[in-house]
């Protein structure tokens, strides 16, 4: 069964336009914090995150993401496929995915404000 996901992808916008558009969607307040995974590495987000946004403005990459072990077929994200109008994707993020960095992008981690 293939796990429904929600990806958008956005053009070059500001840190506190993509809040917006996350909030729209998750219809609470969030924050974001932003850090570069290291490459290969199990990667689990705070407790508390709602959405990841992947960055391929400043930080070329590509991020792969799996439930449990399983990789979730289609939740690939990386820059091949990026033209210069869509730069960040943003993932509604559920509880129990992880992920996993090749190359360096930046990732940021939007949870819900405390």
């Amino acid at each position: 069964m293939v796990e429904p996901i929600t990806k958008i992808s956005t053009t070059r916008i500001k840190p506190d336009e993509l809040l917006e558009v996350v909030e729209e969607k998750v219809e609470f307040k969030c924050d974001i914090t932003w850090e570069t995974p290291s490459i290969g590495t199990r990667v689990l987000p705070p407790k508390d995150t709602v959405a990841i946004v992947v960055n391929l403005v400043d930080s070329p990459g590509a991020i792969r993401i799996f439930r449990d072990e399983k990789y979730i077929d289609g939740v690939f994200i990386d820059d091949s496929a990026g033209s210069q109008e869509s730069l960040y994707t943003i993932v509604l993020w559920k509880n129990g995915w992880w992920f996993r960095a090749s190359g360096l992008p930046k990732v940021g981690y939007v949870e819900t404000k405390k």
